[in-house]
C-alpha cells in the first residue's frame, strides 16, 4: 500500500536534537518534526520517553513535563505541538476538487495527575489559509487512550505543489480566550472557514499548565487518506531517520577544515569544509557548529 502515514516520526523514534528544558516559546526540540508553540503557559521540558501503550509496538513517546506552572491563563496563552507537511506530500489528496480525499487522524495520548477536559486538533490549510478544528475529550486520566479524528477534505481550496508548508496538524492543549479557549467555550467548526485565531482553540479547557505535577505523553500519531483508521504504519528506524533528515540532520564531523589559501595580493585565508548530506534536504540548510574551537588542526 506504500507509505500511508503522511506524518513523519509519528512514533517518536527519532530525537536528533535531544531533549530540551526551560521551554517557554516556539521551538523544535525533543522528537524530530514536532514543533512546540507556547506563550504564557509556564515552563516546560520536552523529551523522548519510554512510557508507551502496551502491546501496540511502540517504544518511544513525546513527553511534555510542566516545570513551572501558570495558574491562570492570559488571553494570549497557548500551548500546542504541531507538524507541517509540504506540498509534495499532500498533492495526491486532490484538495480543491470534488474528488478530494478525506483524512483520518489517529493517535495515542496519556495525561496524569487527574487532568481531564477538552483539547483541540487544529487542521490548517496553509495553501489557502483556511482552518478546521476538532474537539477531543479526555475522559480518563493516568492511562493511555486511543483517539480517532475525522477530517473532511477541503473541496474548495487546494495546495501548491512544491516544498513549502501547505498542511498543518496541531494538538492545542492550552488556549486563552483570544483563541477561543478556556471559559469562552463554543462549538467546533463543521466546515472549512477562513483562518481566524479566535477559532483555533475553541472549547479547549484541558488546563495542563496549572500544576508542575502535570505531564502529557503522545505517540502513534497517524494521518492517512480515507474515513477509517488502519493499523499504525510502523517504519524502520533507518527509513524514519532519512525522512526526518530532509528537514534537519546532525552530523559528527571528524577532521579539520582546510586553510591557507590566499588570493594574490588580497591577504585573506579561506576555510573550507565538505559536509556530505545523506538525503536531499527540503531547502538550502543553515549550518551551525556546536564545537567551533577544537584545537589540534
Amino acid at each position: 500500500a506504500g507509505r500511508k502515514n503522511l506524518l513523519y516520526n509519528g512514533e517518536m523514534q527519532i530525537n536528533q536534537r535531544g531533549n530540551v528544558t526551560g521551554v517557554t516559546g516556539n521551538q523544535y526540540g525533543g522528537p524530530d518534526r514536532w514543533k512546540s508553540m507556547m506563550a504564557s503557559v509556564g515552563t516546560w521540558s520536552i523529551s523522548q520517553d519510554s512510557d508507551v501503550p502496551l502491546g501496540q509496538g511502540f517504544a518511544r513517546s513525546l513527553k511534555l513535563d510542566c516545570t513551572a506552572s501558570r495558574a491562570t491563563l492570559a488571553a494570549g496563552s497557548a500551548l500546542s505541538i504541531a507538524q507541517y507537511l509540504e506540498g509534495y506530500d499532500v498533492a495526491h489528496l486532490a484538495w480543491g476538487n470534488p474528488e478530494a480525499k478525506d483524512l483520518t487522524l489517529s493517535f495515542w495520548l496519556k495525561v496524569d495527575n487527574g487532568v481531564t477536559g477538552t483539547f483541540v486538533v487544529l487542521v490548517h490549510n496553509h495553501g489557502s489559509n483556511r482552518l478546521l478544528n476538532r474537539q477531543v475529550r479526555v475522559n480518563r486520566t493516568g492511562g493511555w487512550n486511543h483517539y480517532v479524528v475525522h477530517i473532511p477534505a477541503d473541496k474548495t481550496s487546494g495546495f501548491s505543489y512544491g516544498n513549502t508548508k501547505q498542511l498543518e496538524i496541531a494538538f492545542k492543549f492550552e488556549a486563552g480566550s483570544n483563541a477561543g479557549g478556556g471559559a469562552s467555550g463554543g462549538s467546533m467548526l463543521h466546515q472549512w472557514l477562513a483562518f481566524h485565531n479566535a477559532q483555533t482553540g475553541v472549547g479547549c479547557d484541558l488546563r495542563i499548565a496549572d500544576s508542575t505535577g502535570n505531564n502529557l505523553w503522545l505517540t502513534g500519531v497517524q494521518l492517512e487518506a480515507g474515513n477509517e483508521p488502519t493499523t499504525y504504519d510502523h517504519r524502520s528506524f533507518g527509513e524514519e531517520l532519512a525522512l526526518c533528515q530532509r528537514y534537519y540532520m546532525k552530523r559528527q564531523l571528524l577532521g579539520c577544515c582546510s586553510t591557507g589559501f590566499s588570493q594574490s595580493g588580497g591577504g585573506y585565508n579561506s576555510h573550507l569544509m565538505n559536509i556530505p548530506l545523506p538525503v536531499k534536504m527540503r531547502a538550502i540548510p543553515q549550518v551551525t557548529f556546536d564545537n567551533g574551537t577544537q584545537s589540534g588542526c
